[in-house]
């Protein structure tokens, strides 16, 4: 009985470690943001730093060079399916972002590692035949 409760303690600190690992503050680093078909081509690619930072309230997509360029997302819904955070698995957030120039409904925002690789695509209904994509050069949680 006692090996039994062990083992589900720890399965739920390991749970609970990954989900806090979700909620957390994280600032993704890329130097560049490709713009993809639903075939996942590239149809345009624009070389600049970007960084992507999540909260437990949703997040921010900034553009370095035009920080008043700036995406903001408000979560309303969370999947967190982290195997080892940061190095293998994979975040949906469901947000409706605010831009310059527009607003989206349940845009679907999905940072998935593999490997140690990070990669942040943001999907939006209004813009069905465009992806985003950004692939993380450096990520750090901040406290």
């Amino acid at each position: 009985m006692k090996h039994l409760l062990l083992i589900v303690a720890t399965c739920t600190a390991f749970v609970m470690h990954a989900k806090t690992q979700c909620l957390t503050r994280v600032k993704y680093s890329a130097s560049k943001m490709e713009i993809l078909d639903t075939a996942m081509n590239v149809l345009e690619t624009k070389e600049e730093p970007l960084t992507f930072e999540t909260n437990p309230k949703g997040f921010t997509g900034i553009r370095v060079e035009d920080e008043s360029d700036s995406l903001h997302g408000v979560l309303k819904s969370l999947t967190c399916d982290w195997k080892e955070p940061f190095k293998n698995g994979k975040i949906i957030m469901v947000c409706d972002v605010q831009g310059k120039d527009h607003d989206m409904q349940d845009a679907n925002i999905t940072i998935d590692a593999e490997d140690g690789k990070i990669i942040i695509l943001v999907r939006a209904k209004e813009q069905p035949d465009k992806i985003i994509r950004l692939v993380v050069d450096k990520y750090e949680e901040i406290k």
